[in-house]
Formats: C-alpha cells, structure tokens, sequence
C-alpha cells in the first residue's frame, strides 16, 4: 500500500518564482494559451505587442535572479507552506505507529526535496547496505522517499498552479499506484499505534472518518477566490444532485460520447456479445491529460448560484435511515472529513477523472487558486464511496455505454411512432428541494423513454462488478465524530498560550490521529511547534541525515556523485531543462561533469529542429511564462552525436573522452544486490530521445520532449555494458522504460513547456555570473517577401 503525501516549502526557490510569475503575469499567460489551443493565433493584440515581465526581469545576472527570487520568498510564503518541520515529524510519526507498513512513500511537491533526508541512504540502501541496512530492510524500514515534482501528474498548461484542489483531483495518478492507498498532508500526524483495521473494514473496505457537524448547506459560488467553507458546501451541492437527485446511470450524452471518442474499445465492439455476455465489457481507459484543455474550452459551465435545501439530522437513528432509504431522491445528510490520514480506493478516484473531467478541466485550467467552483475530493470521495462504490468499476463506463446504444438503437427502431421519441428538455427556472437542474444538452436529459414492454436490463448478461478495490471498490465504513473516528483537528498561531492549550488537548485526548493547521509568523511560534512534535516524535527515521551515519555508504555515493551526467535529447530544446532536472534527479548531489549528446536522426545535413516540427506540423501550443535560459558552467557540453549512433556506442565514447585513461569508473560493493555487485560504475544516462523521431504525426507533438521529473534511486537505472572491460556499465534512466520503473517525466511541445517546471538557473551546472536571458513566448514572424 502506497503512503502519498502533498509537501511545499515556500521559501524554495522556483516555487516562490512561479507564484510570482503568476501574480503577475497569470492572466496574461492564460489569455495566450487559451488562444494558442482554440486558433492557433493570438488575435486581440495580447502577446503581439504587449510582454508581461516580473519585477525579477530587472535583474542583470544568473546570480542576481536567484538573490531577488530569495529576498522575495518572505513576501510570497503562507501559513499554509510555511516549513516547520512537520513533514520530518509526520513520517517519524508513521514510522513509530504503523510499524506494519511496507509500501512505498512518495511525496508530490513543486519540486523540492526535503533537506534532511540523507542523500546517500535515499539513493543505495534499497539495494546497496551492510549487516544493519539488510536488517532494517527485513524489518519493513523505510529506506526510501521519493519526491515527484507535482508537473507530472498535471498537464502542460495547467501547471502554473497553486489550486491544491486541482492537483489532488490528479494525485492517483502516480505511477505504480495500489489498489488502496492513504494519503496524508504534511501536517498530519499518527499519534498511537495503528492497526490494519483501524484503515479498513472486514471486506477490506476504506474507513471514512468524519466530524460530528453535518454540512448544513448545499450551494454553488462563483469561481472567485472562496474560503475553505465555501469550497465544502459547493461540492456537498455537487454530490447532494448526483447522488440523492440523479439516478445511477444517468450520464449525459455528451459525457458517454466524449468516452467513446477516447476510447475505441466504446466504439469498435461487438454490442451484441458484449450485451449477450459473449465478450467482456472492456475497462475503460482513464482520460488522457493531453486533451484537457480543449475539454475546458469546450465545455464552459457557466450556470447562476444554486442551492438545495440538505436535510438536518439529530440522531444516529436519523442518519442511518437516511442511508438505508431505497427511496428515490431521499436526501442524505453529510459530514465534514476529518483532518487526519484519507485511505482511499485508488479505482474511485480514476473513476471521478473519467466521469467529471470536464469539472476537473475547469478546475485545473480557469482556477490557479483554489476557488467554489472546485471539487474537493476528499468530500466527493466520502460521498461516493459510501453511496455507489461499485461506480468505480473501470468496466462501470462501458456499462453505462452499452445501455445507452442499447437504448438508441430501440429508439431507431420506433421511430416511426412519434409517442415514443424524447422530449425536449427544459431547464428549471429556480431549483428547490428535490429538483433537479439538468445540463442543456441533447439527448441527455431525461433519458430516452423505453419500447413498451422492453427492459434493457433485462436483455443485458455482463459479469457483475466485484467490490474488491481492484474492480470496483469493496464497502466502506463510516465513523462519525471525534468518539469513533478518534479524530482530533488542531492549530498553531502565534498565540503561544492557545497552542499549549492544544498541546495539553493532545496529551489528555490521546487521539489516534491529529493535524496541525499551522498559521504562524512568528519565529517562537514555529519553535514551539517543533519542541512539541520533537516531544512526540523523538525518535529519527533512518533516512534522517542525523540519524547515524553509514560510512560506507556515504562514500560509495559520494564517489557516484562525482561521475559525468550523459544527456541524450532528440531536439536542442530539450537540453536546458533536462540539465536542470538533474537537480531534482540526484536532489542536489551531483557535482560531476555533464555531457549532452543531441541526436542525428535525419538524411540531411541539417536535422529539423523542433521549432520547424512544430510549424510544419502547425502545431502552435506554448506555455507562456517566462523563464531564465541556460547559460551553462564550463564543465556542461552539448554536441550532436553520430548519425546512426546507438545509446551504448555513445555512452562510451563520450567517456571515453572525458577520460583518457579509462580507469574513472566506481565498483558497486558485495553488499549491492540484484546482480550489481562487482560493476564498474563509468557514468549515468538519461535518455530523453523523442519516441519516432524525426515527428511526422502531429499527435505526437505535444509529448516530444520529456525530462525526469523526480528523485531518483539506483534500482530506478539499469545497467548497460559499454566497456572496455567485462562488467564497466553505465546506468541508464530512460523514457522508455518510465512504466516499467515507475519514474516520473515530465513532458511538452517546446522547450518553454519544461522551463515552467525548472524556471530558474541551478548553480551547480550554469554560470552564474552570466548575463540573463529570458525564454519568453513570441508570436511567429511574419514572412517577408
């Protein structure tokens, strides 16, 4: 089971960059973008004459840039990522009270690596280690964290964001994610040993915990900034309409089509076999991020506030009626999610990606802060999954499908009596208890009336739906009030008397889970914090850079470190961001040379660069913010490769030149497993190379350069051998076999698309007293004749 948390640090350098840029420049940048995707063209003069720059334009130099970006973090920094430690105390926490865990533990961030993880620990002991770290290892210890940068669970144009709604909508789709996962927020801590029961029921079911107070209202808000209540009460209307007011399988017809032209397993089956349990429903692909976009600009719901009256429930007996009702349009009352870890069924969560991708696209692409109009799903999670778990079905959208082709070809087969055609919706002037305010669209709503004396139901034989969290999600159970889900929301102020108030809550209540909300300025206030958490959780983790060192390990990865980088890219584009990305890849301990290779794949003399792909596939997409080029340090090259050169067959010339006695190179130890011991480290590959290239398909455009977009360990590399002697290997870390090695990338049409990922320059591989030059979007010049 996968443990997933969400971490900013806002001080950190390209985060407090990409707020700035969009604070400044966000409507701006979105005004280009959406004009780039719907005409290809900028046509109101924005982008053509008009250039929006940060006061951080003003600086002369590399160094400059990031000494402005530093002395503007304190004016950009929240109470909400402001770094106090809890990350470090929350994973002590995990560690000290779920000793039974043996999953991985991924962090998504917006780029940055916690600083006290130790580098050597993160990078060799789930391979490499002596006597203790087999031992730890055996014991389920963890030995690795890994951090995804946020960009690669989000798509290209939406990554300037900091709406957390929209990045947790998205947060599933982490590579090798299981079945059932929990998710924390760095601020959520464990505070008493945790059983497998206490996270899931006897069916193997998520346990949902929530606070006493119902939510007392059900409305939708404008799209503005909102306050975390009004968040909460426009998804509740979201919910309260389609899941008290909304039959199961009422999906409009624009969803259904949408469905099918993503996914041709909809469109090419046999609708008879499959209806007749001859063929499988087949599992419905989840929507690709690539189209996000145009899914947001065709479908701009724009609908007047509304509300519905929720019932008010007193007792136990009250809910649990509501619940157990088989009552059509019986509304159900719901509560507030707790602060504390969220188990979730990995299944819904893709479920919701595929149903109500077009609210998620407006989330992610009109709203870079949190806004009304999102969705937050751990309330639409608790909502589902204790009302239709068996939706998450992948197989459930092909269901839905099959029905609704079942129903139009009965309609075509009546046609010819008027009585029996759709009527044309109408939409409600007002909304009130129990009515319903359908989308204008065609035929969608209501559904199709039905041959007389002809039930689809009945004619359909398709396997049931397994409630087992691999199908669909298996029954959950919901704890209700601090008593049974032993809950305990707190926070820190700058009040140091109300937080030892809270700290004594603590202590009396003895909760199994609490939070800190943390809202504090003030220096003493964050060391109040940390004495108490230090006071909980004092016990480090192993992969604390304080936590005892491995000599041994400390030196075989820093003579790791010390090894030549070899880049391989197809298109010069993507050199300036994959250097970069090496500072998330080895979390700032590479301090070798690096070599990159742009490759020769043409007959010409001259390669097309992707700047011609792009226009000759006129393909005119481009992220608009600005970002500093590279300007690189003596000990970074880029040169083409031979044409027809093979991965190996450079690696080594490459080294080859970089070291003229052949004899650099690190033996991997006897302590190393999975058949690495004994190897001679020569160097590191990343392969960044396009997929078929030279691009001839502008489908292929969008996704044509990539760089690594996490931190990286040294089961993520495989071994190639490129001598000269038996057993002298580079490791290699490349786009092809991202899935099979769950490593995160991060992917674009242009060089600008990446740059919005690593903004900023990174001083171990660019000079930095270089003059600054900015990557910035300009309209294409006109030809001149």
């Amino acid at each position: 089971m996968l443990l997933l948390y969400t971490f900013v640090n806002g001080s950190e350098a390209n985060h407090v960059y990409r707020r700035l840029a969009l604070m400044a420049c966000g409507d701006y940048i979105r005004n280009v973008e959406f004009q780039l995707a719907l005409n290809g063209v900028v046509t109101d003069g924005k982008g053509t004459t008009e250039f929006c720059t940060t006061s951080i334009h003003r600086a002369k130099t590399n160094a400059e840039v990031r000494k402005m970006v530093a002395r503007r973090a304190s004016t950009t920094v929240t109470s909400r990522d402001r770094e106090s430690d809890e990350l470090r105390h929350s994973l002590r926490s995990v560690e000290q009270h779920v000793r039974w865990h043996r999953g991985r533990v991924v962090m998504v961030s917006p780029g940055h690596h916690p600083t006290w993880v130790d580098g050597a620990k993160n990078f060799l002991a789930g391979m490499c280690g002596g006597a203790r770290v087999q031992a730890l290892r055996s014991s389920g210890t963890h030995l690795r964290v890994t951090t995804v940068h946020q960009d690669a669970v989000m798509p290209t144009h939406a990554r300037l964001t900091v709406n957390t709604n929209a990045i947790e909508q998205q947060l599933w789709r982490v590579r090798n994610m299981t079945p059932v996962h929990v998710y924390m927020n760095d601020d959520y801590f464990v505070n008493r040993d945790v059983a497998i029961t206490d996270l899931f029921n006897e069916y193997g079911g998520t346990i949902v915990r929530t606070e006493s107070a119902a939510i007392a209202g059900a409305k939708t808000g404008n799209s503005g900034l909102m306050t975390w209540a009004d968040g909460v009460l426009g998804t509740n209307f979201f919910v309260t309409d389609e899941l008290d007011l909304r039959h199961e399988d009422e999906v409009p017809a624009a969803v259904v089509r949408l469905w099918q032209q993503q996914d041709d397993a909809l469109t090419l089956w046999d609708v008879e076999a499959v209806k007749e349990g001859k063929t499988p429903l087949p599992a419905v692909k989840a929507p690709n991020l690539r189209n996000a976009i145009f899914i947001m600009l065709d479908y701009a719901e724009t609908s007047p506030p509304r509300s519905i009256a929720v019932p008010r429930v007193d007792t136990v007996d009250g809910v649990v009626a509501a619940y157990s009702s088989r009552t059509f349009g019986t509304l159900r009352p719901r509560f507030y999610a707790t602060h504390a870890p969220f188990v979730y069924c990995t299944n819904m969560l893709r479920y919701f990606a595929l149903r109500y991708q077009r609210e998620f696209a407006q989330s992610m692409f009109l709203s870079r802060a949190r806004s009304a109009s999102d969705l937050s799903v751990p309330f639409l999670y608790n909502a589902f999954i204790m009302a239709r778990p068996w939706q998450a079905s992948p197989r459930f959208p092909a269901y839905i499908t099959l029905r609704q082709q079942l129903k139009e070809r009965q309609l075509r087969t009546a046609s010819l009596s008027p009585s029996l055609m759709p009527a044309e919706p109408k939409a409600a002037d007002a909304a009130g208890v129990g009515e319903r305010q359908p989308h204008m669209e065609w035929p969608s709503q209501p559904p199709p009336k039905q041959v007389p004396g002809v039930s689809v139901e009945e004619k359909i034989n398709v396997a049931p739906i397994e409630l087992n969290n691999c199908d669909g999600c298996a029954p959950a159970t919901m704890l209700v009030g601090p008593e049974k889900s032993e809950c305990l929301f707190g926070k820190f102020s700058d009040d140091l008397r109300a937080n030892d108030g809270f700290m004594r809550q603590v202590s009396q209540a003895q909760p199994l889970f609490f939070n800190v909300n943390a809202g504090l300025t003030k220096p003493e206030a964050a060391d109040q914090l940390r004495a108490f958490l230090q006071e909980l959780f004092p016990k480090p983790i192993f992969l604390e850079n304080n936590a005892g060192g491995d000599a041994a390990l400390s030196r075989l990865f820093g003579d790791l470190m010390a090894l030549p980088v070899v880049g391989v890219v197809s298109y010069e584009e993507g050199v300036c961001p994959l250097v970069r990305s090496l500072a998330l890849a080895f979390a700032g301990h590479h301090r070798g040379g690096v070599r990159v290779s742009v490759q020769r794949y043409g007959f010409g003399e001259v390669d097309a660069t992707m700047a011609e792909v792009r226009q000759d596939l006129r393909y005119a997409q481009q992220s608009a913010m600005p970002a500093v080029a590279c300007t690189y340090a003596a000990h970074v090259t880029v040169k083409k490769s031979r044409r027809g050169e093979s991965l190996a067959a450079l690696a080594r010339r490459v080294l080859d030149a970089a070291d003229k006695t052949g004899s650099s190179g690190v033996e991997l130890p006897s302590t190393c497993g999975l058949g690495s011991a004994g190897l001679r480290v020569r160097g590191f590959v990343v392969d960044a190379r396009t997929p078929g290239a030279p691009l001839r398909d502008m489908r292929a455009v969008a996704t044509a350069l990539a760089v690594p977009a996490q931190t990286l360990s040294l089961e993520d590399f495989r071994a190639v051998a490129v001598g000269p002697s038996e057993g002298d290997v580079v490791l290699v870390v490349s786009r092809e076999d991202a899935e099979a090695k769950a490593v995160h990338w991060v992917n674009g049409a242009s060089e600008s698309d990446l740059l919005v990922t690593y903004p900023l320059p990174v001083e171990a591989y660019e000079d930095m007293g270089a003059e600054v030059r900015w990557v910035e979007w300009r309209p294409r010049a006109k030809a001149t004749v």
